[in-house]
């Protein structure tokens, strides 16, 4: 059984799930207590990028201006970051379904992390992302 990487906001009622890994994909969870998706997304190129994307932030700990952002090659996973200024980083994703007549559905949630939290959470992602098979 393949173990998931799951990161939960502060209140532990929101869930953003790194599933199985393999060269090419990355499945992705987005779980909250009035809606969920999971979908498989093209990560060929992006598995280092959204790892440098983690550890970025957690680099960053005591704030930044703006918005730090990934987004998948299909941008059918965007993750923005940014800081509050004080302690906490709100994390705004964004799943969608696309198909080849465009996209079928879409479900954005933001999530705060309390700073503290973003080296492990980096070093969990960055493990987790490093399994391709």
């Amino acid at each position: 059984m393949t173990s998931n990487c799951i990161i939960e906001n502060d209140t532990r009622d929101s869930r953003l799930i790194f599933g199985r890994v393999t060269k090419e994909y990355l499945e992705i969870g987005l779980e909250t207590p009035h809606a969920a998706t999971h979908i498989k997304v093209f990560m060929y190129t992006d598995m280092p990028l959204l790892t440098a994307f983690f550890k970025e932030i957690a680099a960053n700990w005591k704030g930044w201006q703006g918005i730090k952002k990934f987004c998948s090659v299909e941008r059918d996973f965007c993750v923005e970051a940014s800081h509050n200024g004080i302690a906490v980083v709100c994390l705004k994703i964004m799943l969608s379904s696309v198909t080849s007549t465009g996209v079928e559905g879409e479900l954005r949630v933001s999530m705060n992390l309390e700073c503290g939290a973003l080296e492990n959470i980096a070093n969990l992602v960055g493990t987790h992302l490093s399994k391709s098979n």
